[in-house]
């Protein structure tokens, strides 16, 4: 952060942001891009990994939210310019707290969203390869 004497003192410090340099239109249309590419990936892996198979809703989009979380943490691990103990605490928890949730609420909950049923689907799931 610039204090405040400092920019009234070197005004061109705003230029970039007033010429529109810092952000630039194709930037935002190659993020948005990417972000498609994302998702088609995450999509489209676990629908060819079980093409074919009588999967549920559960066993096809366990693997979907886990890999969009995956990439979600590694974005922040690339975007991030410092490491501290509260981004390893936070990148870890987050991970984990989505496993620990998932493989609770699946061996938990019986009859939650008839007709399909999330009951014992991580479980299923982190024990078979094509999972990972």
């Amino acid at each position: 952060d610039v204090s405040a004497e400092t920019l009234l003192q070197l005004p061109e410090l705003y230029s970039s942001g007033q010429d529109s340099k810092a952000y630039l239109s194709s930037t935002f249309w190659i993020s948005i891009l990417d972000a498609f590419y994302q998702s088609l990936v995450c999509f489209f892996v676990p629908y060819f990994t079980f093409f074919g198979s009588d999967v549920d809703i559960y066993s096809f989009g366990t693997p979907i939210n886990t890999a969009m979380l995956c990439i979600i943490l590694l974005h922040l691990m690339i975007e991030g310019d410092t490491w501290t103990w509260i981004h390893w605490v936070i990148l870890v928890g987050s991970a984990l707290f989505y496993f620990v949730f998932a493989l609770a609420f699946g061996g938990t909950c019986i009859n939650c969203n008839p007709p399909s049923n999330p009951y014992w689907i991580m479980e299923q799931q982190i024990s078979d390869p094509l999972f990972y």
